[in-house]
């Protein structure tokens, strides 16, 4: 039963991670470098700078986890 539910949360997991988070997120809005990136705070005077979807903590993150399949082009011994 441990392991059907392991199972099962896991999928859920990968389901609201690949299905939800990843399309449907801002792109730019958690930046990794550490500047301020909130477009929608209107509590300061302070500019913000426009996000930038090549600097996405949530972009980089799914790119390396996603990585391409190994083609292995050894001959058969």
């Amino acid at each position: 039963m441990l392991r059907r539910s392991l199972h099962l949360s896991f999928v859920l997991y990968q389901f609201i991670w690949l299905v939800i988070v990843i399309p449907v997120h801002t792109r730019g809005i958690v930046s990794m470098d550490g500047a301020p990136c909130c477009p929608y705070c209107h509590h300061s005077d302070q500019k913000h700078p426009t996000p930038q979807p090549e600097n996405c903590a949530i972009c980089n993150f799914a790119a390396h986890l996603m990585l391409p399949p190994v083609i292995d082009c050894r001959p058969a011994a």
